[in-house]
């Protein structure tokens, strides 16, 4: 249980120990743990909070997973601690923090400050994609692009799959995202298109 005794998320109270108390916590893999985590920590700041949304690549992008088909490949394990329903998919122990802060506070519990809305009329897909973009800037060009390309429903999966995979990139990460190229300017290059390279895996964190 020691792996993530310092975790403390500053928008919500955490325990360590009751995530680890939960059998199916220890039966995951490393990276069913940390896409797990995620999507807890989501839950609590994601537009459908306390709810998490149904569709594959918004759960893959909440989870940080490297790409869509990493996700697929652990999603099971994941989403045996979730139940769907009409809303989404919700977490008891989210739901319970939330009765919890509602009852000591009278407010959920706070989140991180979210974008601001587009005006009416903007185009489908993209507040997903500018959500999940790491540099959030320009939101106006950014905008243009995305109606100039005007994204098909399969169109807007693949960005967003892409999106997932370059966010993984040691280029994005380092230097606080200094390498990240505006949103606009991923858009206008159609860098989804990219071929990257295949990530090293002996790399991956041991977070739990």
């Amino acid at each position: 249980m020691g792996e993530g005794a310092n975790f403390n998320p500053e928008y919500v109270r955490w325990s360590e120990a009751q995530f680890w108390a939960d059998p199916r916590v220890s039966a995951m893999s490393p990276l069913e743990r940390h896409l797990y985590r995620a999507l807890l920590l989501a839950a609590f700041r994601c537009e459908s909070r306390p709810y998490l949304p149904a569709e594959e690549f918004k759960l893959a992008a909440l989870a940080d997973a490297p790409s869509v088909e990493i996700w697929r490949q652990c999603q099971e394990a994941v989403l045996a601690c979730f139940t769907l329903g009409d809303c989404g998919y919700a977490s008891d122990y989210v739901l319970a923090e939330y009765a919890r802060s509602l009852a000591e506070t009278g407010h959920p519990p706070r989140r991180r400050r979210a974008a601001k809305p587009l005006p009416k009329g903007a185009p489908a897909g993209f507040e997903d994609f500018w959500r999940e973009y790491p540099r959030r800037v320009c939101k106006a060009v950014a905008l243009r692009a995305w109606r100039k390309l005007n994204p098909s429903d399969a169109l807007r999966l693949r960005i967003m799959e892409a999106l997932a995979e370059h966010k993984q990139l040691e280029q994005w990460r380092k230097d606080n995202g200094r390498f990240i190229p505006h949103p606009a300017t991923w858009l206008n290059q159609a860098r989804w298109e990219d071929e990257l390279p295949c990530p090293r895996r002996t790399h991956l964190p041991s977070l739990f």
